[in-house]
């Protein structure tokens, strides 16, 4: 597969798209209590989201990753959790609500999607049948992403920034939604992987400290990522 730079520009733009609407915007402090209220639950573990909030429901690459990449986003999150506690004066017990880490995942397509309706809808065998046929005959081999830091949107997502380094998730993408409109739920336009939920808003003055500070962890929390099969709530899929 070639190098892809439409795909970079379509990523890099929807990151900067994003990132300006929070610097023009602020944080949508309605949304982010909203979420926390209707989509986190309390284990004895921690504050997690719930599993329509982050489990993948059609196709998607990790879920998990490989234990090393895991580890690094895991303290990623928590180094961000800690920061939030450090430099929040709120009385609130939880500053983010995680993804479990063993469910870290890019999304390729969503078969449903919580934001878009509250029914929770797999893929079925029959469909898993048909699609781990037609992936074959794609003939990919593998898919490779490069993570390059982290982003907070509006609504209080705290996201992995990644870019492809050709055009397979795009070619893979592409031709499923062509062959599986079911699967057109939705469907991301970036390629990233989503950490937590913000449990709490931030005033204006701790969030550009907070912006500030994320900057530095941009560098460690950059790798290179190879896929070989995708995940989905029926079985893996060999590309």
């Amino acid at each position: 597969m070639k190098n892809s730079p439409d795909l970079m520009t379509l990523c890099r733009s929807e990151y900067m798209r994003l990132a300006r609407n929070m610097h023009r915007l602020g944080l949508d402090r309605a949304t982010i209590v909203e979420n926390y209220q209707t989509l986190t639950e309390h284990r004895l573990d921690g504050c997690f989201l719930k599993t329509e909030a982050y489990q993948p429901t059609g196709i998607a690459l990790g879920c998990p990753l490989p234990s090393r990449e895991t580890r690094i986003l895991l303290n990623a999150s928590r180094m961000v959790d800690a920061w939030l506690r450090k430099h929040t004066s709120s009385n609130q017990a939880e500053m983010l609500s995680f993804v479990p880490s063993e469910s870290y995942h890019i999304t390729i397509l969503n078969r449903t999607h919580y934001e878009v309706s509250p029914t929770y809808i797999l893929l079925t065998d029959n469909e898993q049948v048909e699609i781990a046929r037609f992936v074959s005959s794609l003939e990919l081999g593998f898919i490779s992403v490069i993570t390059c830091g982290l982003l907070l949107t509006r609504s209080g997502r705290l996201f992995v920034r990644c870019l492809p380094v050709d055009d397979r998730i795009l070619h893979l993408r592409q031709k499923l939604m062509d062959s599986f409109p079911q699967l057109r739920i939705k469907a991301p336009i970036m390629i990233h992987m989503k950490l937590a939920h913000l449990a709490i808003p931030l005033n204006d003055e701790q969030l550009l400290a907070f912006f500030a500070w994320m900057r530095r962890l941009d560098q460690y929390v950059s790798m290179r990522l190879d896929f070989h099969d995708l995940h989905t709530p029926t079985g893996r899929i060999s590309l």
